[in-house]
């Protein structure tokens, strides 16, 4: 028969009769491809001489779907259903309608399963395009942040650059003034008014207007350069022990001190001498600020942290 058929023309009548039975042999000898392949040479042939009613794309398709190939055995069988249809023949359509619940089904659940593909696949991209958002976000924070210690560090300077310039004045006022101390007790001591000197001097009127001025300016340098000081100290300390600046706007003798440990001074001889205050006066300061703090064992450190930007 396969000699047979290869003299034959598709349109010739014995050519799909030829092909049939070499189909059924192959099927029953269990070699399925070779039996697909003459039953589509028998559909080929059937569409070449335009016989509508033949059953070979319904065997074809049915054939296709026992080996998983659901698209075109669905394509198939519904060929196969049109060609049936036009042609009247409604037994042979019953045979078609069979085969398709099963084609359709299968179709069906390939379908769901191209949807849950897609699903999980849209869900991946939704969770991409998340995490890039988030990536994107923290980026503008960072950039964000950047500017605004930069800022911050432009201020800094400024203020600073402001407050040397006014420590610098405040130098230059003293060294006058010293001058002019100097003059006055030349003047006092050739006049013969030792007495009236030694007054002058005992009052320390010139001692407290010099202090004024250095505290005054010192105060206002500290609190522009740290605005948030004073609010960042009382955090440190008990809720109902909070130190606030005085009605003229300076620091009260706790804040100074707090003010020169936030600069690197702990010395307290030093603090003594540099607040014209008694050394014990700054131990007992430096105890009673220390007694309201809520951590004790940090509160050196937490002063140190004052005003870092983070």
């Amino acid at each position: 028969m396969n000699d047979l058929l290869e003299t034959l023309e598709m349109d010739n009548i014995v050519f799909p009769e030829t092909a049939l039975l070499l189909s059924a042999n192959y099927a029953e000898r269990g070699r399925t491809e070779q039996a697909l392949y003459y039953t589509a040479l028998v559909a080929l042939s059937d569409i070449e001489c335009g016989y509508l009613s033949s059953e070979a794309l319904r065997r074809l398709g049915t054939g296709l779907y026992s080996r998983g190939d659901n698209k075109h055995a669905h394509r198939y069988l519904l060929a196969s259903q049109e060609n049936i249809a036009k042609t009247g023949a409604v037994m042979r359509s019953g045979l078609v309608a069979k085969s398709l619940p099963m084609i359709v089904g299968t179709h069906r659940d390939e379908e769901r399963r191209f949807t849950r593909m897609l699903i999980i696949i849209i869900v991946c991209l939704v969770l991409i395009l998340s995490l890039i958002f988030v990536i994107m976000y923290n980026h503008y924070r960072s950039l964000k942040r950047l500017r605004r210690m930069k800022d911050n560090l432009e201020q800094a300077n400024q203020i600073k650059e402001v407050y040397i310039g006014r420590f610098l004045s405040l130098c230059s006022i003293c060294m006058d003034k010293l001058d002019d101390f100097n003059r006055i007790v030349g003047r006092k001591i050739v006049a013969g008014q030792v007495d009236e000197l030694l007054s002058m001097v005992k009052s320390g009127k010139m001692s407290d207007e010099y202090s004024h001025q250095f505290y005054e300016v010192f105060d206002d340098a500290f609190v522009n350069i740290y605005p948030t000081f004073v609010d960042d100290v009382n955090k440190l300390l008990e809720p109902d022990k909070a130190i606030s600046l005085s009605e003229d706007g300076h620091l009260p003798p706790e804040l100074r001190i707090i003010a020169l440990m936030r600069l690197g001074l702990d010395d307290s001889a030093q603090m003594a001498r540099f607040l014209g205050l008694s050394l014990n006066t700054v131990y007992t300061y430096r105890n009673r600020i220390k007694s309201r703090a809520r951590n004790r064992d940090t509160f050196d450190s937490d002063i140190m942290n004052i005003g870092i930007l983070s």
